[in-house]
């Protein structure tokens, strides 16, 4: 294994990135040792409210461009030094695990970080600073040696080293947070912990329905339903983040096709992935073209999705839904299609 795949296993263990489960650990893609994700915010448009995020309120999801997907799986593989973590460390299954958890109900919970900094950086430069919350690029050096050691800088970020390297950044006064180090890990909290918050380590929903509260030897620890447009709820005895504005369900009742829509029941509300406005339909049985809960329209070609991806020149070709794709490598910056079987990627 090398040292760069070495590095992207640790960060995705100390970041606790999860695949299908996916990038979504119920409540969010990186999450804390409680399960409870890191709280980030949208970019703000139209008024302030992210698209995505307003539709997650009713429970609705249109899956994203799969070019969107492709840039930013090429950018998280392909450039160095960037403290975020792809979910696999191959090109064409990167695209693939990305595609299906935002093809399927887990998107309305999507990593806030990925979506954020992922999916709105066009180069390695852009995708590296938003990373970085601020911090500076060589804040590692000399920490970390032999292991994971977190910490506080200057102006009270939750800082991650290992072997001199940055592999998490947490921007804690961003949210009205404050860093907290003990035992050579760091992490953002609200402070102490309330009397009305079990010190137990119980989760609760916060009074105004935003957060799931719980607390961690004394400390408020939170993760943000608002920031995916949800809210908390308390479902089958335990809070969860969920699409409280959408329409009640039962929780038993099987998922279903209602034109090229995918209707589930999620956390007791009706989720609908809107595969149609993707140009996709939805899929009532899984097949080779099936990606999430959506396929793609069937026009007489097909390969396996299964295929490993491979450099064809300075252009990556792949396999997803059944259909053979290529990505031009130089055409983002990188300079060539490289690495061994099963860790295809662009590279500078």
């Amino acid at each position: 294994m090398n040292q760069g795949t070495s590095v992207r296993n640790l960060i995705a263990g100390i970041l606790g990135l999860l695949l299908a489960g996916g990038l979504v650990a119920h409540g969010a893609g990186f999450a804390d040792a409680h399960g409870l994700a890191q709280p980030t915010i949208l970019p703000t448009v139209e008024g302030g409210i992210a698209p995505a995020v307003a539709m997650a309120k009713k429970g609705l999801l249109v899956p994203p461009a799969i070019e969107d997907i492709e840039e930013m799986c090429a950018l998280l593989l392909g450039c160095p030094d960037v403290p975020l973590v792809a979910p696999k460390n191959d090109f064409g299954e990167c695209v693939n695990a990305i595609q299906s958890i935002l093809s399927s109900p887990d998107g309305l919970k999507f990593s806030v970080p990925l979506r954020e900094c992922g999916m709105q950086s066009d180069s390695c430069k852009e995708l590296r600073e938003c990373a970085l919350r601020g911090a500076s690029p060589d804040i590692c050096k000399g920490r970390g040696k032999g292991k994971a050691t977190g910490f506080c800088d200057d102006e009270g970020r939750a800082v991650t080293c290992y072997n001199e390297r940055l592999v998490q950044v947490r921007d804690c006064p961003r949210f009205g947070e404050q860093c907290s180090a003990r035992q050579g890990q760091s992490t953002c909290t609200l402070g102490d912990c309330p009397s009305d918050v079990p010190s137990d380590g119980t989760p609760i929903c916060s009074g105004n329905g935003q957060k799931i509260f719980s607390c961690d030897r004394g400390k408020l620890l939170s993760l943000d339903c608002s920031a995916f447009g949800l809210s908390c709820i308390q479902f089958d005895g335990k809070p969860t983040c969920a699409a409280s504005e959408a329409p009640t369900c039962d929780v038993k009742s099987p998922p279903k096709c209602s034109g090229d829509d995918h209707v589930s029941c999620v956390s007791g509300h009706e989720v609908k992935v809107q595969c149609g406005k993707a140009g996709l339909k939805c899929s009532s049985s899984p097949d080779a073209s099936t990606v999430g809960v959506c396929s793609a329209p069937a026009d007489g070609g097909t390969c396996n999705p299964k295929s490993p991806a491979k450099c064809n020149g300075n252009s990556i070709e792949y396999c997803i839904g059944g259909k053979t794709r290529t990505f031009f490598c130089k055409a983002f910056g990188f300079s060539k299609c490289g690495g061994k079987p099963g860790q295809i990627s662009c590279q500078l």
